[in-house]
């Protein structure tokens, strides 16, 4: 029996000494019974401890500290196996890469080998310009490729280029023009550049205004972002 009580505690001592690194106090709660059941240790607290020679009590004693132990244990997830964390990883990628418009291209092994271009672009990645453009520098055709809601900006739409919904916008020295592909053009206005707006009005006396835009220019100069009313409209040139 002691042979048992020789081998069951010096396995508790060596287990509380790994589990102090997950938990302190279960370690030592284990480490402890561990030097209970030694008999050494044993004899000697029956020799200044009479309670201790009762069976009742340090069985009783052991399974207390053992309870007490379980309750300071960590909370460990199990680990997913190989396939399952491929699979997830690949998962989360496909995610992150609708999200950033970019595809991902996987060999046969199902690992990343390369990214190529997507039909829609990345607008997090767009660097805009602080300085306003100039009417030189927008003069042109550009292609909406973005459109989404100030106040709902992760409910974004995008549009294909040659899209038969996307919309097109003409840029002269003096005149703002929009078009749907395949529906026919829009009538022609006028507009101007103050202060980093874009201004839009009728091309009359009067010269009522239609839209008020702010306008930005990306560094690239490929892309154009207009807001008003609480929308954001990016063309891209073609």
């Amino acid at each position: 029996m002691k042979t048992v009580k020789y081998i069951l505690g010096v396995l508790l001592i060596l287990g509380g000494l790994g589990g102090i690194k997950d938990s302190i106090i279960t370690g030592l709660i284990i480490f402890v019974i561990g030097l209970l059941i030694l008999p050494p240790v044993s004899e000697k607290l029956k020799e200044h401890f009479k309670f201790w020679q009762n069976k009742g009590v340090r069985y009783g004693s052991y399974i207390g500290l053992f309870i007490l132990s379980s309750i300071f244990l960590p909370n460990i997830e199990p680990k997913e196996k190989p396939q399952l964390q491929k699979e997830t990883k690949q998962s989360e990628v496909k995610k992150q890469v609708k999200n950033n418009t970019n595809k991902v291209v996987y060999n046969t092994n199902g690992k990343e080998v390369g990214r190529v271009e997507s039909d829609y672009p990345n607008i997090e990645s767009i660097k805009w310009r602080k300085k306003p453009p100039t009417k030189r520098e927008i003069k042109g055709d550009w292609f909406q490729v973005v459109w989404f809601d100030l106040e709902n900006p992760n409910d974004k739409t995008f549009y294909k280029m040659g899209d038969s919904e996307q919309k097109k916008l003409t840029l002269t020295n003096n005149t703002y023009q929009t078009s749907s592909i395949g529906l026919g053009e829009n009538p022609l206005f006028g507009y101007e550049l103050k202060n980093g707006r874009l201004i839009v009005k009728m091309r009359t006396q009067l010269a009522s205004e239609i839209y008020n835009n702010k306008v930005r220019l990306s560094k690239d100069k490929k892309y154009l972002r207009l807001e008003r009313d609480y929308s954001i409209y990016i063309y891209r040139r073609k």
